[in-house]
């Protein structure tokens, strides 16, 4: 029996049409609930004036006592796959729930020769898991293809190519219905193109209309990569190697009938394609995923929270000042990229304002027709991001802006297809973005994780990164290559073993009240040319979460602690009772200074910006800035909206 969780992200998801009812062999068309369980293969769209490829995903109905039924599969949108990660729960075509799996954090080599493809099919009889431990409708005989990873520590990591591709190909729907509906030649230039000046240690680049920003990483790579084109181009090579599907589709159920249960002739597998996924980059790489144990030696990795960014030189990103927040980028009735006399711009509409609209996808958005931007699961990005950078773009000419068409409503139903439909009533067209996000490790580990940074950009200034407890002394750490946390200082209270309760029942010093654990408090060490700078933080309390990390209860309540010292000052002279006065006032940090020595003696916030390449960068830099450092500057933190977006900081450890 599945333990079902909610769905971390809140999206209030769309309705998926394809996701109506549909009768059951007794007869009944009741919408009983259902897993998504399996990606199977990708085919062009059934009706031939869609421009929106498919694919086939597996079903199992869920029983009221949470067991699983029978198997069904539905051909959906290859747009809507993030939406359908596996072990989604969907009743009444919408997904509140999902199946905790257990959680796993993996290094692994994108390099040539360092991964491959297995499929059920293609295994030789030594099936790459056994059916108890996942069970799919044609075990021995699924042709879908899974990449197959070996871990830092011999592991063997297997993912469905499909939600390599879904997960970890670029963050907008667009995006992913070109690549599977052109080759790399025809499409690249509706997305992206070089701008004059670009070099080797800088990418320019302008994003079409359509792209998010969070998009700007992979078409980077495939402007300036030989080697990302080479593998990306593999996928539309393999797609358009199959031949177009026979079955008609009816437009009332929003998608056609699944057929695995119906077709299992060579025939039907000719118009389905199961592509083998390349990791579009090289090298090393982390992954988050969420999965189970199939065996010692293997994980199967059935969703994809989080993964890291290759290192490269810094991509500018250059919009076009015509094109506006209300933008939803698409401007002509044909992705040309260009905005001209004849075409369009419209409003964009975020689908948590209109939660009703039902994602269809054998129908086309009409040509003047609203965007209704929709929230796909985000992704966490593992270690360092790339630095991204955008701006406006400057000088030259306007391009004209093009018709205004009036502000409306968005439909009552919404495709990702190309525009160009003319049905009754309209279809709004469906903007998928899946944002991206800075992986948090709790506001220590992040403020600590920002200091290493730091101290790696900046070795001049930042010459050596230390962190202090009374038992270890002063540990000095290359900030480049360490990547173990730092130890805590332990409040301890005199006079009480660590164990016992404080007088008049105050708890503040403990950070576990049941297991009576002292709070602990991070002191780091910046030593400079001029100063040594001393930062100093408490530990907020937490709870487990049900994947395993832990989520703090106390993260926005604290401000930090910078100190400068011009000369050298020994630190048993002042710490303990700086220690004492941070107990005595319970962390509030201001109340403490008078305790301090040096100058400057601050107290700082753990602010957030913009361009962040880790979590705990922009804190780390305000704390050393109001200790006398200044190692740059970040733009404050703002809510974007639309098809210009960055990196978040997601607030959980």
């Amino acid at each position: 029996m599945p333990d079902l969780i909610d769905r971390e992200e809140v999206i209030r998801s769309p309705e998926l049409a394809a996701l109506g009812r549909r009768k059951r062999s007794e007869g009944n068309e009741e919408d009983e609930a259902c897993v998504v369980w399996w990606p199977l293969g990708i085919m062009q769209n059934p009706r031939k004036d869609v421009a929106l490829p498919h694919i086939e995903v597996l079903f199992r109905d869920l029983r009221p006592d949470n067991t699983f039924g029978e198997f069904f599969s539905r051909t959906m949108a290859i747009t809507s796959l993030p939406l359908l990660s596996i072990g989604s729960i969907w009743s009444n075509k919408r997904s509140t729930s999902q199946i905790r799996y257990q959680r796993r954090l993996f290094t692994v080599d994108f390099s040539d020769g360092k991964y491959d493809f297995v499929s059920m099919a293609g295994s030789g009889g030594n099936l790459p898991f056994p059916p108890e431990k996942y069970l799919l409708r044609k075990h021995g005989r699924d042709r879908s293809e899974m990449v197959r990873l070996t871990t830092a520590k011999g592991l063997t990591l297997l993912i469905p190519a499909a939600v390599f591709l879904a997960r970890c190909y670029g963050r907008s729907g667009r995006l992913t219905r070109l690549l599977t509906q052109h080759s790399l030649k025809n499409c690249l230039p509706m997305m992206c193109s070089t701008i004059l000046g670009s070099s080797s240690s800088r990418w320019q680049l302008r994003l079409h209309p359509g792209m998010y920003q969070d998009d700007a990483l992979l078409l980077g790579h495939l402007l300036f990569e030989e080697q990302t084109r080479e593998r990306v181009n593999e996928l539309f090579q393999q797609l358009q190697a199959v031949v177009r599907p026979r079955k008609p589709a009816t437009a009332t159920t929003g998608s056609a009938d699944g057929r695995w249960s119906e077709h299992e002739s060579e025939d039907w597998f000719r118009e389905v394609a199961f592509p083998k996924i390349h990791p579009w980059w090289h090298g090393t790489a982390q992954l988050e995923v969420e999965g189970l144990q199939v065996d010692e030696q293997t994980f199967l990795g059935l969703r994809i929270t989080g993964m890291s960014q290759p290192s490269g030189p810094p991509i500018e990103v250059v919009r076009d000042q015509a094109l506006t927040e209300e933008d939803d980028g698409v401007d002509e009735r044909r992705e040309n990229g260009e905005i001209g006399p004849g075409g369009y711009y419209r409003r964009q509409f975020d689908a948590d304002d209109k939660a009703e609209a039902s994602l269809v996808d054998l129908e086309a958005p009409t040509t003047s027709s609203s965007s209704v931007l929709m929230r796909d699961p985000k992704m966490q990005i593992l270690g360092v991001a790339r630095e991204i950078v955008s701006r406006s773009q400057e000088g030259g000419e306007r391009k004209p802006r093009g018709t205004l068409i009036p502000q409306e409503e968005p439909a009552d139903q919404a495709s990702a297809a190309e525009r160009g439909g003319s049905q009754a009533g309209g279809v709004s067209y469906a903007s998928h973005h899946s944002a991206i996000e800075l992986k948090s490790y709790g506001t220590l580990r992040d403020l600590w994780e920002g200091l290493r940074f730091l101290a790696t950009e900046h070795p001049q200034q930042v010459m050596t990164l230390s962190w202090f407890t009374r038992e270890d002394d002063f540990v000095d750490v290359n900030p480049r290559w360490d990547s173990r946390p730092p130890r805590l200082q332990p409040l301890r209270i005199p006079g009480l073993s660590d164990h016992e309760a404080l007088p008049g029942g105050d708890s503040w010093g403990y950070v576990d009240v049941d297991g009576r654990t002292p709070r602990g408090v991070l002191i780091a060490r910046v030593q400079t040319p001029d100063r040594t700078i001393f930062i100093l933080d408490v530990e907020r309390r937490s709870k487990a979460t049900p994947e395993g990390g832990l989520e703090e209860l106390e993260n926005d309540k604290y401000s930090g602690l910078a100190i400068a010292l011009k000369r050298p000052n020994d630190i048993d002279a002042w710490l303990p009772r700086l220690l004492e006065a941070i107990r005595e006032h319970r962390g509030v940090m201001e109340r403490v200074l008078p305790y301090c020595p040096g100058d400057p003696k601050v107290d700082f916030r753990h602010s957030k910006a913009q361009g962040e390449r880790v979590s705990g960068h922009a804190a780390a830099l305000n704390a050393l800035r109001k200790a006398g450092l200044e190692l740059g500057k970040l733009q404050l933190k703002r809510d974007t909206k639309g098809p210009i977006s960055g990196p978040r900081r997601h607030g959980t450890g």
